[in-house]
């Protein structure tokens, strides 16, 4: 008896340990892919807004530009976000067509800043302003970057 009931305290202790490394491992790939889709998102971004000829409208939410991409060829690429609460979805439009989701983990759906410099003699070039803010199971990753359009 005594045996028996050392085993099992021995199982229920390795069954804690086990679990335990189970769920956090869960918590890091879960950050792991939630991290790589919205670096992924931010760098489609960022080349498409760079390369930008045309701001057409924008918003907190959303941004709409004609670009070059690939062969020199001018497209309308539209970015926004979708939802009436978190997580909201980012979306991606191109010349009009069906919006593709792109992530689904934003903690907020005010994403875009646009600043437009062209009454500044020191910096003539307009600005876009990035902020992903990506919900995971356990925190919150902050993904930043400004965007010079540098084709207008």
């Amino acid at each position: 008896m005594v045996t028996l009931a050392v085993m099992g305290v021995i199982v229920a202790a390795i069954m804690a340990v086990l679990f335990s490394a189970y769920k956090e491992t869960g918590v890091v790939l879960n950050r792991r892919d939630v991290l790589g889709q919205g670096q992924i998102a931010m760098q489609q971004m960022t080349k498409q807004f760079r390369q930008a000829t045309t701001l057409n409208s924008h918003s907190a939410t959303q941004l709409d530009v004609s670009t070059f991409t690939g062969a020199g060829i001018t497209h309308q690429i539209a970015w926004r976000t979708t939802g009436s609460a978190a997580p909201y979805s980012l979306q991606r439009q191109q010349d009009g067509g069906t919006f593709i989701t792109v992530l689904s983990y934003l903690t907020s759906p005010n994403v875009f800043t646009y600043t437009d410099n062209d009454s500044l003699d020191a910096n003539p070039v307009d600005q876009v302003s990035i902020q992903l803010s990506l919900g995971t199971k356990t925190t919150t990753v902050v993904l930043r970057s400004d965007v010079e359009l540098r084709n207008q």
